[in-house]
């Protein structure tokens, strides 16, 4: 049996995906995701030739599909002043030598102990991602939250233009900035 996985194909704790008595080969199209699970049996199934490919829909409520989509790539992102909170594998990732400059943002980490960190550098040996330019100013960091950074501050050199950036306040402020985020209570 050979299968072609159109999208990537996530698997959760306590799953097993059996291929006993038969020959199952997923081949030629994304991968299969294992991350941060726990009691996941994986028997007689040969994954190979695997390619990226566009994310597919997600389910994030009962009546609304988004998008899952890949880390930034290459490129700048400023992240200013968000509440992150509940992320499953990380907050923020990256694939192909991103500038990331994370500012003034708030992380609560999940409960889980497998997903305190904030960063993921995807597909990438540290060999690789410590060249690249991931920095912190100003977060803060809760419930074991952290955030891994990359290049030494000694050798970073802001090269972008003040037009670039968004001024931050300090993550403290956050709560504040954030308290009336979300729909609008509007009546008709």
């Amino acid at each position: 049996m050979n299968i072609k996985l159109s999208q990537e194909l996530i698997v959760q704790s306590e799953k097993t995906i059996d291929g006993r008595r038969k020959n199952v080969h997923i081949a030629y199209g994304c991968d299969i995701t294992l991350q941060f699970v726990l009691n996941v049996i994986i028997h007689n199934i040969h994954v190979h030739h695997v390619v990226e490919s566009h994310g597919g829909l997600i389910r994030d409520s009962v009546d609304h599909f988004g998008f899952r989509t890949f880390g930034d790539r290459d490129g700048f992102f400023h992240v200013v002043n968000n509440d992150y909170t509940h992320w499953k594998m990380y907050a923020i990732g990256g694939s192909t030598h991103p500038t990331i400059i994370s500012q003034g943002n708030r992380f609560i980490a999940p409960n889980d102990p497998f997903t305190k960190e904030i960063t993921h550098m995807i597909y990438a040996l540290e060999s690789k991602w410590k060249n690249w330019v991931w920095r912190s100013e100003g977060d803060l960091f809760m419930n074991g939250a952290f955030f891994r950074t990359s290049k030494p501050s000694s050798s970073f050199q802001f090269t972008f233009n003040k037009k670039d950036m968004i001024e931050a306040k300090p993550g403290t402020f956050v709560g504040r900035l954030t308290h009336f985020l979300g729909a609008l209570n509007c009546k008709k």
